[in-house]
């Protein structure tokens, strides 16, 4: 058996070296795209710091600008629970771990919950994932062009439009990202150890003493990915399935011992998550019986997009990967089949699972997919690409068409809490109530209300959240639930000791799809500001 390899085939690797000689304007950037010589160390910790810089910067624009989203009031809201109900309570009605809301709750110990300091943990888990990224050709060991590849890689990390909004978000997203990243990169290392068509000790000391280390990684990291998300199971039984896949057609020597090496780490992983089995098994029966999301068929597409960047970049990316995988399979068949099964059949069970059994398919689940893209992509311009010229002008579109998204990205317009309950009180006045419908805006509305002194009343229909165990519908959550024609009660005994009545509504034709609550207050008090189709669905409505 051919011995797994990271050069990249003999003609691809001439017409680098080739071109490294010719010297132009470009010649630094072409030389990182197509070089084949060591970098100096001064070199390549530069051209990281420059990465970070950019990355840095990419994800602190709009940060203190953009109002928390309602998913992150979730994250603030839980974050906020005492440590007894965070890790008993909390699980039986939030599907995600609570690993990320204690690690807020620590954070906002230290900092507080401002909407830039519940955030910033989410900045740097991302940055954490754009540098382990660039220096991951580095800690391969694999030769000086996959050097350049991971520092490419790591630049197209850095400016990806999927990458800077999730990392910007106060949502697990990035450190599921970060988790993920680790593993891969572990299990490749491991992969071309135990896969290598040579001895062990005939292999270079930098290979074996990386071998130990990365097995112990990658038992913390799948660890890691398992208390990110309550989408990290799959993901993590993809990573450990397409290892042993790999590992059974290309093992050297007992493949059956090596089978059992590779499993180790993930049975230490799983015996670290063990305690939250049973919460999990609860979120399962949850979203078998009810869950909010609609399938939409384009979303399948965005997912993919999510991780190549944005829309605009999809095709070059997926070209330059496809490009990437085929030359991987004639140089390192082990890690090229295991890439296509990690990348390829998380996606694919969630597309069946929704379509055959429930649809829970949405394009966040896949914002961990950005890194290994991101690294195939880069991989693809060196080897992939014939001509230098042609590297670089691709890899420029790619910046080009990523900074295009980004603009789109800042300008875009997000749900705005935090405008909405400054109009509610700066326009107060005394005996005003505020219904919020369903209970969740209610976490929104409290956390910007506490910066206003006397704050209307406010009545949470149908009652506050958590509301669980109600005989009525629920959609986003078990604590959630839908508006029912018996909540017109409650909504006429409060505004009957109430002058004005303010009205924010989120979702409303999933949680009140009869307009109950909005037509209660009509029949009792007059329109003075209604939504129209060009009114944002957070703005206040106002009845007197």
């Amino acid at each position: 058996m051919e011995r797994p390899s990271a050069s990249p085939p003999r003609s691809t690797k001439l017409a680098q070296d080739s071109f490294v000689s010719s010297g132009n304007a470009g010649s630094f950037l072409n030389d990182l795209l197509c070089g084949s010589t060591p970098l100096s160390r001064r070199t390549f910790w530069g051209i990281c710091v420059v990465i970070f810089v950019v990355a840095l910067g990419l994800r602190l624009i709009t940060l203190q600008g953009r109002s928390l989203q309602m998913d992150e009031a979730y994250s603030v809201w839980f974050a906020a629970r005492p440590w007894h109900e965070l890790w008993h309570v909390v699980p039986l009605y939030e599907i995600h771990p609570p690993m990320y809301y204690s690690l807020l709750k620590v954070w906002i110990g230290w900092f507080g919950d401002s909407e830039v300091a519940v955030r910033v943990p989410s900045v740097i888990v991302s940055m954490a994932t754009v540098l382990l990224v660039a220096v991951s050709g580095k800690l391969l060991r694999a030769g000086p062009v996959i050097d350049r590849v991971g520092l490419i890689a790591g630049l197209l990390l850095a400016t990806n439009k999927g990458s800077i909004m999730y990392g910007q978000l106060a949502r697990p997203y990035a450190f599921e990202a970060l988790a993920v990243a680790v593993a891969l990169l572990c299990a490749v290392i491991v992969l071309r150890h135990v896969t290598a068509n040579r001895a062990p000790d005939a292999g270079s000391t930098g290979e074996r003493d990386l071998y130990r280390p990365a097995l112990v990684g990658l038992a913390l990291s799948v660890s890691a990915t398992l208390w990110s998300h309550n989408t990290g199971l799959l993901v993590a039984f993809f990573i450990g399935l397409g290892m042993l896949v790999s590992v059974l057609c290309w093992a050297r020597g007992n493949r059956l011992v090596a089978a059992l090496t590779i499993g180790a780490p993930f049975v230490v992983a799983l015996a670290l998550w063990s305690p939250y089995v049973s919460f999990l098994i609860a979120a399962t029966k949850y979203v078998q019986s009810s869950f909010w999301v609609k399938l939409e068929w384009i979303d399948f597409l965005k997912a993919w997009s999510l991780a190549a960047g944005a829309r605009l970049t999809l095709l070059p990316v997926l070209i330059l990967c496809a490009g990437a995988w085929l030359a991987l399979w004639r140089t390192c068949r082990p890690v090229a089949l295991f890439l296509a099964m990690v990348l390829f059949l998380p996606f694919a069970f969630i597309v069946a699972y929704s379509c055959l059994v429930r649809p829970i398919f949405m394009d966040r689940l896949f914002v961990w997919m950005a890194a290994p893209m991101m690294f195939l992509t880069a991989l693809g311009l060196a080897w992939a690409l014939p001509r230098s010229r042609t590297r670089l002008t691709v890899l420029v579109l790619l910046l080009l068409l990523s900074g295009v998204q980004l603009v789109q990205l800042y300008r875009g317009a997000t749900e705005d809490f935090r405008a909405s309950v400054a109009e509610v009180a700066n326009n107060r006045r005394s005996g005003d109530l505020l219904i919020v419908s369903p209970n969740e805006v209610d976490i929104a509305v409290q956390y910007y209300a506490k910066q206003f002194r006397d704050f209307p009343d406010v009545l949470v229909v149908p009652s506050p959240f958590p509301a669980i165990g109600l005989d009525r519908p629920y959609l986003s959550n078990v604590a959630a639930p839908g508006i029912v024609p018996a909540d017109r009660d409650m909504v006429r005994a409060a505004i009957a000791t109430h002058g004005r009545v303010w009205l924010i509504q989120r979702n409303a034709g999933g949680f009140d799809p009869d307009s109950v609550v909005r037509n209660e207050i009509l029949s009792l008090r007059k329109p003075v500001q209604v939504h129209d189709e060009h009114t944002p669905e957070l703005r206040p409505e106002l009845f007197e």
